[in-house]
């Protein structure tokens, strides 16, 4: 799955089992998200506390495990699935 965090430059989109670490920094600047990419750790100052952001991936994660699992369920009872809401936009 994709975590996207909002930065002063834009966005910042990463794979989630990439993310290592969201903390907020003692000394009054935006939190920081931290990465792996290849070989390196790479971090970049993200807005929201670190609990804001953990629970909106949480929540975003909990959202599509629940429509997987819905998709599943379907298909084990003949039925088709049913589109998933990305981006705005119904998957068909």
């Amino acid at each position: 799955m994709l975590a996207t965090f909002t930065t002063k430059e834009g966005l910042l989109v990463i794979r989630s089992e990439d993310l290592r670490r969201i903390q907020d920094r003692a000394d009054g600047h935006p939190c920081i998200a931290a990465w792996i990419e290849g070989d390196e750790v790479l971090t970049m100052s993200i807005l929201g506390t670190a609990q804001e952001n953990l629970d909106r991936i949480v929540t975003a994660e909990a959202q599509q495990f629940a429509a997987y699992a819905e998709m599943q369920a379907r298909s084990q009872q003949g039925l088709p699935a049913l589109p998933i809401a990305r981006g705005g936009k119904v998957a068909r």
